[in-house]
């Protein structure tokens, strides 16, 4: 009777997961990531302010370019970042609340895998010891097979056994491994109750913001819902596909800040507001109207539209300006009666003179009698002498 064949070594290797196709979806937010480091986050605020600014500007009837293009850079990042704020708080607050909620369901989830942890370390070290031995058996059977020993069939059957336990170990140990990972998964609940956490709280968005509260027109405030449903589809479609925090939270914030800038836009072309303003230039007559920049070198004021007059912007040189008063955004009309309330105001304010060679220290009036007078006409507009248009 032939001896049985010499066993092949059969021990199997651990195997390796075979790597997932890329996800288009990580293409693009990296795309969208590459343009936003290339913007910056400085940049991305100082656009909005601009863009914020150029459409009040636009609305008051001024030249928005040439508006735009006096504001110092600083004053363009302020105005962008007070409206921006608000929505890095609520990405903030939405990625935070959510990864509460994510921990809290997985710490449940761990605690219940602790047995299962004791289980798979007992399997895995079963493993190793049964490899340990298949591979004794197999070397014993390799080296009498070297020696042109003939191998007995039960040594053949032991190595092959040896061999088969611990390949089924491995498996076993392969199986449960997987199976806890998928345990540690989200699950349909989780998915549901993070999802809702997300969209509460975005469309939470246009309440915190009130711009919706006070459009005049159907259309304005539907194209504000559509805004708020595209929010809510990209946010949540980001976090459900990519299952990333960051990317969560960065899409977000962009995403908030493109509505509240839509939100702005259409609030601001419903019912425009500007920055009543009102400067003394001492003999030379009171300049009222729009605040638009102040500089070392001028003040920038727009002028309100009277008379079958366009808005008209002056820059009157920052050497004639004795006083300075600037009033918070109101509607045009409110805003010029304001100019002239805080130019009147300032008139009757003192000016300290110094002493001089022929004269000693004094007091002197703000404005001249015939200026606190013209203020008090109807039609003022700030187009006073001095002041380039």
């Amino acid at each position: 009777m032939a001896d049985p064949p010499a066993p092949t070594s059969v021990v199997a290797a651990p195997v390796e997961s075979t790597p997932e196709p890329s996800n288009p979806w990580d293409l693009v937010l990296k795309v969208f990531g590459a343009i936003g480091t290339g913007l910056g986050l400085l940049g991305f605020v100082t656009l909005f302010g601009g863009a914020i600014l150029w459409v009040r500007a636009e609305e008051a009837g001024l030249p928005a370019n040439e508006a735009i293009s006096v504001v110092p850079n600083g004053v363009l990042v302020t105005t962008g970042a007070s409206f921006l704020v608000p929505a890095l708080l609520v990405a903030l607050g939405v990625v935070v609340l959510i990864s509460v909620v994510h921990l809290g369901f997985r710490g449940a989830l761990l605690i219940q895998a602790r047995d299962s942890d004791r289980g798979l370390e007992v399997l895995r070290y079963q493993a190793d010891s049964a490899s340990r031995e298949a591979e004794e058996e197999m070397r014993v059977a390799e080296a009498a097979q070297a020696l042109k020993q003939s191998v007995s069939g039960e040594q053949a059957r032991l190595a092959l056994r040896a061999v088969s336990t611990a390949a089924q170990l491995r498996r076993d140990f392969g199986d449960q491994l997987a199976f806890k990972q998928v345990k540690l998964e989200r699950g349909l609940i989780q998915w549901l109750v993070e999802l809702g956490v997300g969209f509460v709280l975005l469309a939470l968005v246009p309440l915190v913001n009130g711009a919706i509260l006070h459009l005049d027109f159907f259309w304005d405030g539907l194209i504000l819902v559509l805004f708020v449903a595209g929010t809510l589809i990209i946010c949540l479609t980001t976090y459900f596909v990519t299952e990333k925090f960051v990317w969560f939270g960065v899409v977000t914030f962009v995403a908030v800040g493109v509505y509240i800038g839509a939100a702005t836009y259409l609030s601001t072309i419903g019912n425009p507001k500007v920055e009543p303003a009102a400067a003394l230039r001492g003999d030379l007559s009171p300049v009222v109207g729009v605040f638009v920049a102040d500089t070392t070198s001028n003040v920038y004021i727009g002028t309100f539209e009277e008379g079958g007059v366009e808005p008209r912007l002056l820059v009157v040189p920052r050497s004639q300006v004795t006083d300075l008063a600037i009033g918070p955004l109101l509607d045009p009309g409110e805003a010029q009666k304001r100019s002239i309330a805080m130019a009147i105001e300032a008139c009757e304010q003192k000016i300290q003179m110094p002493a001089s060679e022929v004269a000693p220290a004094a007091e002197k009036e703000a404005c001249t009698k015939p200026q606190v007078e013209a203020l008090g006409q109807p039609g003022y507009n700030g187009a006073a002498e001095g002041a380039e248009g």
